[in-house]
């Protein structure tokens, strides 16, 4: 598989078989971000509906359900988008199946209540989007750990003009990045600064911030 400035290559030498995609750890990787989307998704949403399916001969619970769902409805899902992660709309996809197992049709009460904890209404059930949101962030909690590991050195050099991992204790506005880093980790960095992002509350707060990548000064 041809990349970067070459991808377009067609010579195939070596004698071996040349393709436009691969697998890497049961993910699929290619040049365009819908087949990448396809080929991740697709099968693994099929699986989920089979699975659900054999799981509806029985006389469930909600919270039964529920926990069908968390054992052997979501997982294959949550460890692709960890990888990848993944767009609104398979994430729209994915509710509206899981939660038409869990009610046998239509929604009965709020989504958003049905995640809260027991002692709080709800179920426990998962928040999807809050779960990959959370993948997300931790794949950069993961790059200013003390560990070595190969892919820091990728993004790291993503950011050498940025300061590196420095960046992360800035109020930086996380659109400077765009066409700078890959939209995988632009999307980890917009939840970060979102989350970081509060306003200064006194005189001592403002002294503690960050001058560079500081979106507040210009």
């Amino acid at each position: 598989m041809w990349i970067g400035s070459v991808r377009d290559n067609k010579n195939k030498p070596l004698d071996v078989q040349w393709t436009k995609t691969v697998k890497i750890l049961g993910i699929y990787f290619a040049y365009e971000e819908k087949e990448v989307i396809n080929l991740n998704y697709n099968d693994r949403i099929r699986s989920l509906e089979c699975t659900l399916n054999l799981w509806k001969q029985r006389d469930l619970t909600a919270i039964g359900k529920i926990l069908v769902i968390k054992t052997f409805g979501l997982s294959k899902l949550l460890y692709t988008s960890a990888m990848i992660g993944m767009p609104l709309s398979i994430q729209k996809k994915v509710n509206d199946i899981i939660y038409k197992f869990i009610w046998n049709g239509p929604d009965k009460i709020k989504r958003s209540v049905l995640c809260r904890e027991l002692d709080e209404g709800g179920l426990k059930m998962v928040d999807l989007q809050a779960k990959i949101k959370t993948q997300s962030v931790m794949w950069l909690k993961r790059l200013i750990m003390p560990n070595k590991s190969g892919w820091k050195s990728i993004l790291i050099f993503y950011l050498r003009n940025l300061g590196g991992t420095g960046i992360l204790e800035c109020n930086f506005d996380f659109r400077t990045l765009s066409g700078i880093i890959p939209p995988f980790y632009l999307n980890a960095f917009k939840l970060w600064s979102k989350f970081n992002s509060g306003e200064p509350k006194n005189a001592i707060e403002v002294c503690k911030q960050v001058i560079w990548n500081n979106k507040r000064t210009s």
